[in-house]
This record gives structure tokens, sequence and C-alpha cells, in this order.
């Protein structure tokens, strides 16, 4: 299966309403255009104006994150700057909106959707996110990785 068939597949998955059974509830939960997969907290830096702030990124997708350990007096609307390095991917910078922000007595949670990516970013996130994918399969015993599958 190549990169393409994958595309389709994981595509007709999430837009097809009678693929989604009432006991599958994540999907029935998820309202996010694409859905965010699970990262070891992946290190970066928050910058709000002349500030930076090392977070960590709990979860990511194509549109959005969700990022651990800013600042507290952040609030939905705002303007930051996300910078990080995904992997062999190289760096990524894109400009976000704060989506939601779950404040606790010492620092916040906050979803952050993506405002410009440009395509090189979206490239590489999109390549990071497939190899995450192919790794959780891969534990999950579902799909075996072969070189057809790693171009």
């Amino acid at each position: 299966m190549d990169v393409w068939d994958l595309l389709q597949n994981v595509r007709s998955r999430y837009s097809d309403a009678d693929a989604r059974t009432k006991s599958d509830a994540s999907l029935r939960n998820e309202r996010r255009s694409h859905p965010r997969q699970k990262v070891e907290p992946l290190p970066a830096y928050l910058y709000i104006g002349a500030d930076d702030f090392p977070v960590h990124i709990l979860d990511i997708s194509l549109t959005g994150a969700c990022v651990k350990g800013s600042p507290i007096d952040l609030a939905e609307g705002d303007c930051v700057v996300l910078a990080t390095t995904l992997g062999a991917y190289g760096p990524f910078v894109v400009v976000c909106n704060v989506s939601r922000a779950h404040l606790t007595a010492d620092e916040a949670e906050i979803g952050l959707r993506f405002m410009a990516l440009e395509q090189e970013d979206t490239n590489a996130l999109f390549f990071f996110l497939y190899d995450l994918w192919q790794k959780a399969e891969a534990v999950k015993g579902t799909h075996e990785l072969t070189g057809a599958d790693r171009w």
C-alpha cells in the first residue's frame, strides 16, 4: 500500500458517517477536522510578543496541537508562535491562535489552532505524523512496516 492509498483509506474512514459505529466513542466525540496524534512530550517554545516560554506538546495534528506548560495568562483568541523540531524532519515554526485554555494553579494546558503553515512546514508535519502512525500501528501489530510502505 503506497502513501496515497493509505491517505484515501484514512480519509474514507473519517469522512464516511456510515463507517462510524455507535460503540466507537472516540470517533463520535471527535470534532476536529484532523484527529490528534499523541506524542511523547515534545519540547517546544511558545513565543508571545518578545517573550518565549518552554512548553511541551502533548498531541498534534495537521491543524493544531495541545501544549502544556504555557503561561497562565493566555486566553482564547490570543495569537502566539509555536516552535519545535519534528525529529529528522527539522524545525517547525507556526503562528497559532489559542482555541482553548485550561488553567491550573501554576501552568496552563492550551489548544492551539495553526493559522499559517508554509508548504515545507506542512510537508514536515505530515510525514512526522505519518511516521507516528506507522509506529503506533506496528506496536499494535496491525500494520507491518515493509520497504514498500517506507517509500
